[in-house]
């Protein structure tokens, strides 16, 4: 293993934690993935790291994992509105006219307060599954374009006529990112609203 040096620690301007780490690696700057310790020949992962700021302990990194879990058959009838909503607090909520958390277990990042608006979201490959060519109702941002999650952010479909005639359903990817850097997770879901 190298020797690493000179440690560099982000902190946001906000006071909150490290969104990430670098070390100088022989004047290559590389941003570390992860922290492990060697505990008496026990490999462990670090979880957190904290500073001496003046007598006062501020933590500024917390090893945060990012993953979508997707979601296949978010369905809703009549006039419902039916989406999914990455929400800026590092939860993912599924919408069938209210909206309701997906599952916590599966946030877009644990644990959620290292939620921020320095990370974004992206769709693409959407397909119209439903058939009757209405596509998407609302969404953030057009395919292929990351948004920054400073505010919640969602893609919904509806149907286009409360009688039955027609409905309306889409699947698609969604992506999460760190602000231009790699793609940390991505997820499939599908939606679908259908008149009654």
């Amino acid at each position: 293993m190298k020797k690493l040096t000179a440690f560099l620690i982000s902190l946001l301007a906000t006071g909150a934690l490290a969104q990430s780490i670098h070390i100088n690696d022989a004047a290559t700057l590389r941003e570390i993935q992860e922290i492990w310790i060697n505990d008496a020949s026990t490999l462990r992962q670090i979880q957190e790291v904290w500073i001496n700021d003046g007598g006062v302990l501020r933590q500024v990194y917390q090893n945060a994992v990012v993953t979508l879990s997707g979601e296949l058959g978010i369905f809703g009838v009549d006039t419902d509105i039916v989406g999914v909503r990455f929400n800026t607090d590092g939860t993912v909520d599924k919408r069938i006219s209210t909206y309701t958390q997906i599952d916590n277990a599966t946030d877009w990042i644990i644990p959620n307060t290292a939620a921020s608006g320095s990370y974004e979201v992206m769709t693409d490959n959407w397909v119209d599954t439903g058939g009757a060519g209405n596509g998407f109702f609302q969404v953030a941002a057009a395919q292929g374009v990351w948004i920054a999650l400073t505010s919640s952010r969602e893609w919904n479909v509806q149907a286009d006529a409360p009688d039955g005639a027609s409905s309306s359903k889409m699947t698609f990817d969604a992506h999460i990112r760190f602000s231009g850097g790699a793609t940390l997770s991505s997820g499939t879901y599908s939606i679908e609203s259908n008149g009654s």
